[in-house]
């Protein structure tokens, strides 16, 4: 029953998302099989939803247009061992990609990976031959990961795909509470920023969290025009 229940609730989502104002959405209430998986408490059978978005020049403070696109992504824990919690991760029926668009790539493909936490952080660690995760823009091996401690300041606030914060080729970690995305209220989330890649001119990427709720929204963008994509939580 959750595997026939997950692409309908997918679609017809999308297909609100993109009749409505990104600011002013108005959608009914989703119960998906399971809760949304916590970083703080993650267990087998936690599943979450994302709708996919595209942003525009991360470079521009002035500019926090984007749109969504009708791709949906679905990540679940499906199993745990030494190596930390085994995520399973594919877009859903009736996404755009599985359809001839070409917004995701390999969209056919399921992926996994781990989620490992040391209490301190959280890391994305490989499973089988090749580190893949579209959810996630981690590096490999990367041992910064997400902090799991809650972020005090700076407070700031989110504007369309960003932050109000100074676009700064830097590493940035910050909050903000009260933020309502989709009708869900997040009383406090931790934000973080890592684009010190793109002082190479590789892309940088931020990732939006509640300890509780785990991952609300995380992006990638290039450091050649700011353009980049991500993936904002569907509501639980």
């Amino acid at each position: 029953m959750k595997y026939y229940r997950l692409p309908i609730i997918a679609l017809a989502v999308i297909c609100l998302l993109l009749s409505c104002k990104k600011e002013e959405l108005e959608i009914p209430s989703i119960s998906p099989a399971n809760s949304a998986i916590s970083f703080l408490h993650p267990a087998v059978g936690q599943q979450s939803l994302y709708v996919l978005f595209r942003g525009e020049d991360i470079k521009d403070d002035s500019n926090f247009a984007y749109e969504y696109l009708p791709d949906t992504l679905a990540a679940e824990i499906i199993a745990e061992d030494e190596n930390g919690w085994l995520i399973k991760e594919y877009l859903t029926a009736g996404s755009a990609s599985l359809n001839g668009d070409n917004n995701v790539a390999f969209a056919d493909s399921t992926w996994y990976y781990y989620l490992h936490s040391d209490n301190q952080r959280l890391t994305i660690r490989q499973w089988g031959d090749y580190y893949r995760t579209r959810l996630f823009f981690l590096e490999q091996n990367s041992t910064t990961g997400l902090s799991l401690q809650r972020i005090a300041s700076p407070a700031t606030e989110i504007n369309g795909w960003k932050t109000m914060l100074p676009f700064d080729e830097e590493y940035t970690a910050a909050m903000t509470t009260g933020f309502t995305m989709f009708e869900e209220k997040y009383d406090h989330l931790n934000i973080i920023i890592e684009n010190r890649p793109m002082q190479e001119d590789l892309p940088g990427h931020t990732h939006i969290f509640s300890l509780e709720k785990g991952l609300v929204r995380s992006a990638e963008y290039s450091d050649y025009d700011g353009r980049g994509y991500g993936w904002d939580a569907l509501p639980q």
